[in-house]
């Protein structure tokens, strides 16, 4: 069958087959470095993302190991204790004073816009602001919310 075709067809039928091998090739190595791509990014994306989990998760030990330091803090257990006696006002103008001396430059520190000191029932005992002192937490946060 080849024998009967011209020289001119054999021409083409050797080029049409030889570009058929090389789109067939080219497709494989196209397929390979696709595949070899998205793995590599897959492993980068995973790295990245374990990465961030971890600082994250650093991030919210800090602010815990922050929280649990001013909760156990005596100045402030005392500015509290005295916020909350039964005492004439300028003593309790003098505790918050010493609330926010105490807490206020580290707060601003971290970025913190106010500080709310909360009893076991979630009821607010004093607040940087002071607006809200006297009010109960939010469902929402009070559930979230480890009171010791």
């Amino acid at each position: 069958m080849f024998h009967k075709v011209g020289v001119k067809n054999k021409t083409l039928m050797l080029a049409s087959m030889l570009t058929v091998f090389i789109v067939f090739a080219t497709s494989m190595l196209a397929w390979q470095m696709l595949q070899h791509t998205r793995a590599e990014l897959e492993q980068r994306l995973q790295a990245s993302l374990d990465s961030s989990i971890t600082q994250v998760k650093q991030e919210l030990n800090k602010q815990k190991a922050i929280v649990r330091h001013w909760a156990d803090s005596a100045d402030l257990l005392f500015a509290t204790v005295v916020q909350l006696q039964d005492r004439p006002r300028t003593h309790r103008a003098d505790s918050i004073n010493l609330l926010d001396e105490l807490l206020i430059a580290s707060l601003e520190q971290l970025n913190y816009r106010d500080y709310k000191i909360i009893d076991q029932r979630g009821v607010i005992l004093a607040s940087g602001s002071g607006h809200d002192q006297g009010d109960k937490l939010p469902l929402e946060l009070e559930h979230n919310v480890s009171l010791a």
